[in-house]
């Protein structure tokens, strides 16, 4: 992570180190990304980071915008600079008044689109599986399987995919049989 944030979050080296070790990679360089973006809308405006004030702020946000950014991507720029810049008039940057006013007014002229996603027809999974002859094979039965449990449990694919077969991290009893998922969810 940019050493830059240390100097506007006034944290030191080590606690930085420690905060940065919460994010995961992926959040960690999307995050960067998104410093390094309003860095160069800084430099591009000839202010120095510890120069940031509330207008600053608005006007980068403003400028997102304007640059026709969707209303998501415009939020997460909002809080990496509440999560990094310190605060104004004794509030994170996320929460202050006139911020809120212009995330809304943001989330009013360009609302988030939802993703649709094409409807499926589960009878078109079972008409599958009836037409698989027995005996069936291994990658049959962990297929029907997989499909089984998701449809019976709900979950999240990463939640299904934490399960795994194996003693540590199954519990069976005369009732029936208990995964433990193998990672957080």
């Amino acid at each position: 992570p940019s050493s830059s944030r240390l100097h506007a979050s006034s944290v030191s080296d080590d606690a930085f180190r420690l905060i940065a070790g919460s994010w995961r990679g992926s959040s960690a360089s999307r995050y960067d990304a998104i410093w390094r973006a309003f860095k160069d809308f800084l430099s591009s405006r000839r202010i120095s980071v510890h120069q940031v004030d509330l207008k600053t702020v608005t006007d980068y946000l403003s400028f997102l915008f304007e640059k026709k950014l969707a209303y998501r991507t415009i939020c997460l720029h909002r809080s990496v600079l509440s999560t990094t810049l310190p605060h104004f008039d004794g509030m994170a940057i996320g929460e202050h008044p006139i911020v809120c006013r212009l995330i809304k007014g943001i989330f009013h002229r360009r609302p988030p689109r939802r993703k649709m996603y094409h409807s499926w027809d589960v009878g078109k999974v079972f008409e599958v599986f009836v037409a698989w002859a027995p005996p069936l094979s291994f990658k049959q039965l962990q297929r029907k399987t997989a499909f089984l449990v998701a449809m019976a449990t709900s979950r999240r694919p990463s939640e299904l995919a934490s399960l795994r077969c194996s003693a540590a991290f199954m519990s069976s009893s005369n009732s029936g049989l208990r995964f433990l998922p193998s990672a957080l969810s």
